[in-house]
C-alpha cells in the first residue's frame, strides 16, 4: 500500500503506534470542532494506492468513540478510488468537542476483499431450508441479542 500526502493542504502522515496495530491512525489537519448531534466530513489530504483485492475501512478510535461519542459514518475506500480520502464522523453527544491539529481521529484498516461474484438464488428456485441444507450451523437465524438465549 502507498499513501500520497499532499503537504500543501496540510496532510499528516498516518501512523501505527505499535507494529501489531491493525489500523493506521489518521490525524486532523487543523483544529476541528465536532458539533453536538451533527455529521462532519473532513478531507485528509491523503490519497491511496493499493492492490485490487484490498480496501481501506475506517473504524472508530476507541477513545474518541467511548469518551467523546464520535462514530464513523461512510467508511470504505475502494482500491479504484483515486481522490482524497475523507473522514466522516457523527458526534452522538450533546457536547461540542474541539480537537487540535494532529489529533488522531480515526483508524483505517487495510482489509483483503473477496471480489468474486455472488451466486444469486431466488425463492422461486428453492426454499430457505434447501438453501442451507448442507450448511446447518449452531447459530441458525438468531440475531439482535439472541446469543445464549433459547
Amino acid at each position: 500500500m502507498k499513501l500520497f500526502l499532499d503537504k500543501e493542504v496540510g496532510a499528516l502522515e498516518p501512523t501505527r503506534r505499535h507494529g501489531q496495530d491493525a489500523g493506521y491512525d489518521f490525524k486532523l489537519t487543523k483544529e476541528t470542532t465536532f458539533k453536538a448531534k451533527e455529521w462532519t466530513i473532513l478531507p485528509t489530504g491523503i490519497r491511496s494506492l493499493f492492490d485490487e483485492d484490498t480496501a481501506l475501512i475506517a473504524f472508530n478510535k476507541s477513545g474518541k468513540a467511548t469518551k467523546n461519542g464520535l462514530m464513523v459514518g461512510a467508511c470504505v475506500v475502494d482500491s479504484a478510488y483515486q481522490g482524497i480520502i475523507h473522514i466522516h464522523l457523527y458526534n452522538t453527544t450533546d457536547t461540542d468537542w474541539t480537537f487540535p491539529a494532529g489529533e488522531k481521529i480515526v483508524q483505517f484498516v487495510p482489509v483483503k476483499i473477496d471480489s468474486s461474484p455472488a451466486e444469486i438464488i431466488t425463492s422461486d428456485e428453492m426454499t430457505v431450508e434447501e438453501f442451507y441444507k448442507d450448511h446447518n450451523s449452531e447459530r441458525g437465524s438468531g440475531g439482535f441479542g439472541s446469543t445464549d438465549k433459547k
